[in-house]
């Protein structure tokens, strides 16, 4: 599946650059899958991030675990106010 376009330009990424990528594998799958069992999923753009981990793992007929996906600038906003002692991260 080629990236589009604006998802090149965005990211810098191009198709040559993934072209000798190995695809996700079930013993990869099984090991993100343990990895992230009830973890938190940060990332900078979470949705788009978690949307790509459940289609790969939908290939492989199999569900990703249901985490919380936050996107990492949330994050760092709010460690940013916990630090400053304005709220807390919770």
């Amino acid at each position: 599946m080629p990236i589009p376009p604006a998802i090149q330009a965005l990211t810098g990424i191009t198709d040559a650059m993934v072209r000798d990528a190995p695809a996700v594998r079930r013993a990869i799958a099984d090991e993100v899958a343990a990895r992230t069992a009830g973890a938190l999923f940060v990332a900078h753009n979470a949705r788009f991030d978690y949307g790509f981990l459940k289609h790969a793992f939908a290939r492989l007929d199999r569900c990703v675990h249901r985490a919380r996906a936050v996107h990492g600038q949330a994050v760092a906003a709010a460690v940013s106010r916990r630090r400053r002692g304005t709220t807390s991260i919770a």
